[in-house]
């Protein structure tokens, strides 16, 4: 089950991080992928964060993710990239509030892990959409300095660079988004955040800072 979940992993990342050539078969790829891991193992909780992110991401089915990853918490609760990807999903089911403390509980649970940008561009996402401004840019900029071509840091700088007012910092984080994701757009948001007004916020600050439709 763990190739699988593996598998369903990298192609969310392929996708979500502007590398992918073929997106639509990534999506498609990485989906399958899931349900073939979950099929063979439902008590492996890496299996079931990895499953979770992906089913979350390419297929949209929020509701399912959700409940892999609360299974996952259950059968490891000191599992950091569980509550990583928790975070993830919460934001994108506009449950922003509950997703802050999953991204802090995962970086006291592995303060050195490798794929900390994740824990901290999520973080910087989730105080976006709560209307934390100042907070938002803080982490993301933190995200940004860990691993600069990780183009989930810009996205909530952008936004909340905006809300505040700040214009010419939050194009040219558009600048640096656009030039590792040449396609991402408003809509990209928009196809898989559930209507909140978390979502709502994020958005507006996307579109007061010029990113395209």
């Amino acid at each position: 089950a763990q190739p699988y979940a593996l598998k369903a992993w990298c192609c969310v990342y392929y996708v979500a991080q502007g590398w992918s050539r073929d997106p639509a078969k990534d999506r498609a790829l990485g989906v399958m992928a899931a349900r073939a891991a979950i099929e063979r193992e439902r008590d492996d909780p890496t299996v079931l964060w990895m499953s979770a992110q992906a089913i979350g991401y390419l297929a949209q089915d929020i509701e399912t993710a959700l409940f892999l990853l609360d299974r996952a918490l259950i059968l490891n609760p000191s599992s950091a990239p569980a509550y990583t990807m928790s975070g993830w999903v919460r934001c994108w089911a506009g449950r922003q509030q509950e997703a802050i403390p999953h991204f802090h509980c995962a970086m006291r649970l592995s303060p050195f892990d490798r794929t900390m940008v994740a824990m901290l561009s999520g973080l910087a996402l989730a105080l976006c959409m709560d209307g934390k401004y100042e907070e938002s840019i803080e982490w993301a900029q933190r995200a940004i300095s860990e691993q600069e071509n990780w183009t989930a840091s810009y996205r909530p700088l952008i936004s909340s660079l905006a809300h505040l007012g700040r214009m010419d910092e939050a194009r040219q984080a558009i600048d640096r988004l656009l030039a590792r994701d040449l396609d991402y757009n408003v809509s990209s948001v928009r196809s898989l955040y559930r209507p909140s007004p978390g979502a709502d916020r994020y958005v507006e600050g996307l579109i007061r800072a010029g990113l395209p439709e």
